[in-house]
């Protein structure tokens, strides 16, 4: 190795052993901003308003709808599913009865709230209107006209299927919508 090089070596590790000693670096001003920012910045952010206001609105309507579904069944194995026996009894009247409410319940619960929970909205109107019209139309003491039986199947399908439709108005407003 040249005399040159040699010296450049020996010059660049009295430099490096001249800095590097073992206290911590100082912080300048520009330094301790620095870090102050990227702290913040790994922090985790708080939950937003809207993800709390979806949470609670499942925090207070599921109980509701696991209680309507364990109480009368959904879909097809609900009293009010259009093939069912019981449509046009009291069973599928006492399970309208428990949408309506439910629907009520959905709908004064989403009411002000800062995600537009346009699923929800849609289901429990639907299913408020549903459990209207069913005990309008006498719909739990088998009505003898066809088109009255047709439209009380119509509002008994929407009813048998509302814990399904609940639980998906719940989940469409945990994604924002």
């Amino acid at each position: 190795m040249s005399r040159q090089v040699k010296a450049a070596l020996t010059l660049a590790l009295s430099l490096c052993l001249a800095g590097c000693d073992s206290s911590p670096p100082k912080q300048t001003e520009h330094s301790q901003q620095r870090s102050t920012a990227s702290s913040s910045a790994d922090a985790p952010s708080p939950p937003n308003t809207r993800q709390l206001a979806a949470e609670q609105v499942q925090h207070t309507l599921s109980p509701q709808i696991e209680s309507l579904a364990r109480t009368y069944g959904e879909g097809t194995n609900s009293p009010c599913s259009s093939a069912a026996a019981e449509l046009f009894t009291p069973s599928c009247a006492a399970m309208a009865d428990a949408v309506g409410k439910l629907a009520q319940n959905a709908l004064a619960e989403i009411q002000g709230k800062s995600v537009p929970f346009t699923t929800m909205r849609r289901v429990a109107m639907s299913a408020r209107n549903a459990a209207e019209q069913y005990p309008k139309l006498s719909c739990g003491t088998l009505p003898s006209s066809a088109s009255v039986q047709e439209a009380c199947r119509k509002h008994g399908a929407v009813i048998a299927q509302s814990p399904v439709d609940f639980r998906d108005g719940v989940n469409m407003g945990l994604a924002g919508k």
